[in-house]
């Protein structure tokens, strides 16, 4: 039988992992296969060249990115931004079940002005996607996670470099349309992109979208690119590999 994107929900309103359970009815940004594999090679990444201790995950939606790094670095301590009061609730809701509560702290603060501890190993994002584009007229929630009506990527690099320590790492996924701009933007920070990697739903498909990591210190960039499923539907091995220690039916 073919595995697809299914987390085995018993509703929408929770997916269950293999050490921890996301709850999501009051946040926007529902789990999604793009969110989970943006955390889980964001770890594999960072992971090869020495384990954060302090991270910070900027826009933390229900707190599936802190969740999913917490597993994966076991002494990091994470502080997690989320403007809306709902999800940021919820977040904590899922952090105080979690076997890492100790670790993940949810703060229901704007990124813009954070002061925080600062001088963070890591910072994550998964930022606000688009912008010039229509917006929902219903969903107001979804489109505050969506697109620029709190955070604009400029807003958000600024935040991220007022926290990042000199041999911090920056982690984004942004929609590929928009690679050159990001770009720009990064080189006006003064940061260089080290890791980047598409993602193609299928074997043929352009890019949808593009993980980053960056820092202050300069290195030869490494492209990636990662198929989530095969032609017949089922998860392409290197997917597989990522999400083992995540997903509960991967064997």
């Amino acid at each position: 039988m073919a595995i697809t994107q299914t987390l085995f929900p018993v509703s929408n309103q929770w997916f269950q992992f293999r050490q921890f359970t996301v709850w999501q009815a009051h946040s926007a940004m529902k789990v999604s296969t793009d969110a989970c594999l943006f955390a889980a090679w964001v770890g594999r990444q960072v992971g090869q060249t020495g384990a954060p201790k302090k991270i910070l995950d900027i826009g933390a939606g229900s707190g599936l990115l802190s969740l999913m790094l917490a597993q994966c670095f076991e002494n990091a301590g994470i502080d997690a931004l989320e403007l809306n009061e709902s999800a940021a609730r919820e977040a904590t809701k899922n952090f105080e079940a979690s076997p890492f509560a100790n670790r993940l702290k949810l703060w229901e603060a704007d990124a813009r002005h954070w002061k925080g501890k600062g001088d963070y190993d890591l910072l994550i994002s998964n930022p606000p996607f688009h912008q010039n584009q229509l917006l929902s007229p219903t969903h107001t929630g979804k489109n505050q996670a969506h697109h620029h009506l709190t955070l604009t990527l400029p807003e958000l690099l600024d935040t991220i470099t007022n926290n990042l320590n000199p041999n911090g790492r920056i982690a984004l996924l942004i929609p590929a349309y928009r690679n050159e701009w990001l770009r720009n933007l990064v080189a006006l920070h003064k940061l260089f992109v080290v890791n980047t990697c598409t993602i193609h739903s299928k074997p043929g498909q352009p890019a949808r979208l593009m993980m980053y990591l960056m820092g202050w210190v300069p290195r030869e960039e490494i492209i990636d690119s990662i198929t989530i499923y095969q032609e017949n539907g089922e998860y392409t091995k290197l997917f597989q590999d990522l999400m083992r220690p995540y997903y509960l039916q991967l064997k």
